[in-house]
């Protein structure tokens, strides 16, 4: 999938401004992203967790350097967050929650996952897969598997898409 980060960036800040109007409980924050950071700071990232990350995520932090509360709580994260920040540390204690039996339906092993977001209140886990047949596939785990995307692209997008979801069940309220 090719994305005009640009474009989708935009697109999914003026969703959550118009979130935020919908939602007279302010039930998740309204946040903007990160301001992007250089390729020298995205190689730094790299070597700290020794892997290249897929090329859809480098251009992303690019142009948006992680983004709290991404989508209600869970905060994508950015290359100070991959460097071993409080939500990577985080993320790395959910993963070593994941029960044997999710891993194992999900054909995944502990040392495949890279975690990019995490709920700071619950048990949301997004990770990276960065080895064996499921490679660059983005997962996300609360619990147990939600769902599957092909690339961070996807679930980019499969997150600008739950957020719509979210604005029509508000409005559907008032």
């Amino acid at each position: 999938m090719n994305i005009n980060w640009a474009v989708e960036i935009t697109r999914l800040c003026q969703l959550k401004r118009k979130l935020n109007s919908a939602d007279p409980e302010k039930l998740w924050p309204y946040t903007l992203p990160e301001v992007g950071v250089s390729e020298e700071q995205i190689e730094l990232a790299e070597k700290h967790i020794s892997h290249r990350l897929p090329n859809d995520h480098r251009h992303f932090l690019k142009h948006a350097n992680g983004w709290k509360s991404f989508f209600h709580d869970i905060n994508l994260f950015g290359t100070g967050d991959l460097q071993g920040g409080a939500n990577f540390l985080r993320a790395l204690k959910l993963i070593e929650s994941l029960d044997s039996s999710v891993l194992h339906k999900s054909h995944l092993r502990k040392g495949d996952l890279l975690p990019i977001a995490v709920s700071i209140n619950d048990i949301d886990l997004i990770v990276n897969v960065i080895s064996g047949k499921l490679e660059n596939k983005v997962i996300w785990f609360a619990g147990g598997e939600i769902e599957r995307f092909q690339s961070f692209s996807e679930f980019f997008v499969g997150m600008i898409e739950l957020t719509i979801e979210d604005i029509c069940e508000l409005e559907n309220l008032t």
